[in-house]
């Protein structure tokens, strides 16, 4: 197989999961409420049902809908926030500034040494506990707040490492200015990678984050839906046999962890075939 049939399958693949991911979340937001119809419940895939039903005869292809609006957009917009706050408080702390700002970018590193080291998860389940209410919003200031410390310290990482590389002591020596060192060869130069996977894994984790927490109990509980309590209120099915409504939520819940990379891949890949096309015309 040449690469040119790959990138073609996997472009494939990747259209497919944006497709499913867009189609859920339009009929989320657009779609009918799921209702409790007790005569149905459990029910495999029909016409009127495509994904079947749940334990209280709701569709599942709208509580997974709902799933997408309550949960994932919430959680994707704290995560990627928390990010890019962090990046940003980093990126001010490496620049020297003043020995005022010096002394602040110390102490605030220190914090986001120690907020780093708490994992995740049990912030956000401790800060369900105590804001002692159903809901999502303590998570996702739990999401955003771990992220955020997350990526403040990988970015001071970064920045170390490639301040010993040959490239930027030669910029630094030539007069080149930090700023400008650290948004050319940095941001948009060695770290283009490191920080998009980065971003990718503070996506995914706070999938997990919540869905942890909600099957716990906490955040999103009935009657709105969440890959936590939907497993949560199923795992009884589980155990007598019956998984089609687990199999559908985890095949779900891994179209949605993998719809960023399969995003930013269609797009790579979309623009590299532009590109080879524009250079075939001109010649």
């Amino acid at each position: 197989m040449n690469k040119a049939t790959s990138d073609r399958i996997i472009l494939t693949i990747d259209v497919l999961i944006i497709s499913l991911f867009t189609g859920l979340a339009l009929w989320g937001a657009l779609g009918p409420e799921p209702a409790i119809d007790l005569a149905r419940t459990l029910q495999t895939s029909s016409w009127t049902n495509p994904l079947g039903t749940d334990a209280l005869g709701r569709d599942l292809l709208s509580r997974l809908g709902g799933v997408i609006i309550n949960a994932v957009l919430p959680v994707w917009a704290a995560a990627a926030f928390g990010s890019l706050v962090g990046w940003f408080m980093a990126a001010l702390a490496v620049l020297p500034i003043s020995r005022a700002a010096s002394g602040i970018s110390i102490v605030v590193g220190f914090i986001m040494l120690i907020v780093a080291a708490v994992p995740a998860g049990l912030l956000a389940f401790f800060g369900a506990v105590l804001a002692e209410q159903a809901g999502i919003g303590p998570i996702l200031a739990a999401i955003a707040i771990v992220m955020m410390a997350l990526a403040f310290v990988h970015l001071r990482n970064l920045h170390h490492e490639s301040a010993q590389l040959g490239h930027w002591v030669a910029f630094s020596a030539l007069g080149g200015g930090d700023r400008e060192r650290l948004v050319n060869y940095g941001v948009f130069g060695d770290w283009q990678s490191s920080i998009t996977d980065r971003l990718f894994f503070s996506l995914r984790a706070g999938i997990v984050i919540e869905a942890s927490v909600s099957w716990l109990g906490y955040g999103i509980q009935e009657p709105a839906a969440s890959f936590g309590n939907m497993i949560a209120a199923h795992f009884d099915q589980w155990l007598r046999g019956n998984f089609h409504v687990l199999i559908v939520i985890v095949a779900d819940l891994a179209l949605v962890t993998l719809l960023p990379t399969s995003l930013v891949r269609a797009c790579r890949t979309l623009l590299r075939n532009a590109e080879f096309l524009d250079r075939k015309t001109k010649i």
